[in-house]
């Protein structure tokens, strides 16, 4: 039962740590409309939309590669890596 709740733990740190990599790839297009709310010149492309081409580039060129880094970010690792930890250091002691 420790082995198969460490796993589970494992599953959804994958996949915070994922969803956080995708959430931060919004980020440049977030900067490029404040920029441009601000009345800032030369603020990047703005034109309606392109929410997804700004992702894409975003994700490809940065936060697809930051996964391991994200993991260990203690906003990340709390939850589940703690528990996934904890549960397989307490199948191994106790199995």
């Amino acid at each position: 039962m420790l082995l198969f709740a460490s796993l589970v733990s494992f599953m959804f740190w994958l996949v915070e740590g994922s969803w956080k990599s995708f959430q931060r790839s919004h980020y440049e297009r977030i900067d490029a409309i404040e920029s441009f709310m601000r009345g800032k010149k030369g603020a990047n492309e703005t034109n309606n939309f392109q929410i997804s081409k700004f992702w894409v580039k975003s994700y490809m060129s940065k936060y697809r590669k930051s996964l391991p880094e994200l993991l260990i970010a203690t906003h990340v690792f709390v939850p589940h890596g703690a528990f996934f930890v904890l549960l397989l250091l307490a199948y191994l002691l106790f199995r």
